[in-house]
């Protein structure tokens, strides 16, 4: 009786290796051909395909991933790599999307065509090596959609790693690129639509940009990666509906860790490790009036200095809101409850708790949008809720708009020049109609005090008070409760 060797391709249902269609594995000859026809058999038949994980698969054209067919199904296959190794020469992407057109599968890795998409691919376990020539990322794929999954994957030689469009409801996860610094590139870019994707132990070193959005980013989370040794970390182009950048590791960066160039309507920035070796700055945004940016208090800036906080300044936009939630530390005196305005938009809310001798306050000195009086006008308020008013004498005075019928309580933060530095912090209210001023005291607490007073000037509550000495100048802020 005649006996016939039985493949894995000959079993209905049982993952294919690529070796039953002739690739060989020595790192020498081309297996090109004898991959793609297992990819092309395996995705057909709805299997899986298998490479051996000591093997070195060279390859000299890009391997395509056949895309569902139009009605068709294309669902749970996995390309597991068993950590083979994948060597190209030349500029070629190792994986890329594809769909059947009349019978011969093309490119559709850089089209905007969303018909085509591919639902429950897993693609895992991979070395890729090329030859540091390749102008096109190591894999290309479009419309990944549910269940659909990029995992454990290792890339040297190439400056581009990926490059995912129009990915839904997919995973990236455990992917490393490493090589030598290239100006204008990035390491990871997500085109188009990215919504709710997850994307967590990424690696971008020693690129131009770390991460790069060029589209409408929806949902996605964005946690446990490490950015380092790039000039601008992660950069959105397009607008940015709602991600979480959270428990990252960012490192090295010479321009900007995080920077929005478009309308951003919820992001949430917290639990990063931020190591700013460059003096660079940790975020820039595009002034907008539908911002909504928060910095939470779970964020190690302490790298960070105040005048690199944030890069840009919206002083313009309207009702935008930039939250900064500092970590609590210690006030050494007065003056540290009062910010550099200069380094602060109108647009920002700046909270951090200080302690001082057993006091526990937030800082005064916050921006709120639409709290300050006159906050787009020159005069009145400026940027600091008041105008100081030089009497000559030793009596201060800070004129505002906050109008008599609305205003029942003020916060003061004030640093006073009178032939020394005097600091009023503390709390204006109005008890019918009679103001009193509760100070921040380094001992006791909040205290009634004389040192300030209000009264109603034109309409208009005036801040008054005095010195030991001529009023020379006022700096600080002054704000609604």
């Amino acid at each position: 009786m005649a006996l016939t060797k039985t493949h894995n391709r000959m079993i209905a249902g049982a993952p294919a290796n690529v070796k039953d269609f002739g690739a060989v594995g020595d790192g020498v000859t081309d297996d090109t051909a004898a991959i793609q026809a297992a990819i092309e058999h395996c995705f057909t038949l709805e299997k899986d395909i298998v490479f051996s994980g000591s093997d070195n698969y060279k390859i000299t054209s890009s391997l395509l991933l056949p895309q569902r067919p139009v009605g068709g199904a294309y669902s749970s296959i996995k390309v597991e790599g068993n950590n083979c190794t994948i060597t190209t020469t030349g500029s070629l992407s190792v994986f890329e999307s594809a769909y059947d057109n009349a019978g011969t599968l093309q490119s559709s890795a850089y089209t905007s065509n969303d018909t085509y998409m591919s639902f429950g691919v897993v693609v895992q376990n991979f070395n890729i090596v090329g030859d540091g020539t390749s102008t096109l990322p190591a894999i290309a794929i479009n419309s990944y959609h549910q269940g659909c999954m990029l995992l454990d994957v290792n890339s040297k030689g190439y400056d581009y790693f990926l490059y995912a469009q129009n990915c839904y409801y997919s995973r990236f996860h455990n992917l490393l690129t490493t090589g030598a610094k290239s100006s204008g590139v990035a390491r990871f870019v997500f085109n188009s639509n990215n919504n709710l994707m997850s994307m967590t132990n990424l690696v971008a070193v020693n690129s131009n940009i770390g991460y790069k959005f060029e589209g409408l980013v929806d949902a996605v989370d964005f946690n446990n990666n490490s950015i380092e040794g790039v000039d601008t970390g992660i950069l959105f182009t397009g607008d940015v509906r709602s991600i979480s950048i959270t428990n990252n590791y960012i490192e090295a960066f010479t321009d900007v860790a995080i920077d929005f160039t478009s309308n951003v309507y919820a992001a949430n920035i917290d639990n990063n490790y931020v190591n700013n070796t460059s003096n660079a700055f940790f975020l820039d945004y595009n002034p907008a009036p539908n911002n909504n940016i928060t910095v939470g208090k779970g964020n190690d800036l302490s790298s960070v200095t105040d005048d690199k906080l944030f890069k840009s300044l919206d002083n313009t936009a309207g009702y935008s809101a930039i939250s900064y939630y500092g970590k609590p530390k210690y006030a050494f005196n007065n003056d540290d409850f009062l910010l550099d305005n200069t380094n602060f938009s109108n647009q920002l809310i700046y909270n951090q708790v200080l302690n001082q001798a057993g006091l526990k306050a937030n800082v005064v000195n916050k921006y709120a949008p639409g709290f300050y009086s006159g906050q787009y006008t020159d005069g009145y308020a400026r940027s600091n809720g008041f105008e100081f008013v030089s009497t000559g004498t030793s009596t201060l005075q800070l004129d505002t708009k906050f109008t008599s019928g609305t205003t029942t309580r003020i916060y003061v933060n004030l640093k006073i020049s009178a032939s020394g530095l005097y600091y009023r912090a503390g709390e204006l209210v109005n008890h019918g109609n009679v103001w009193r001023f509760y100070e921040y005291d380094g001992t006791t607490g909040m205290v009634l005090s004389t040192n300030l007073s209000a009264s109603i000037v034109g309409g208009f509550v005036r801040i008054s008070g005095t010195l030991p000495a001529t009023v020379t100048a006022c700096v600080g802020e002054v704000r609604l409760a």
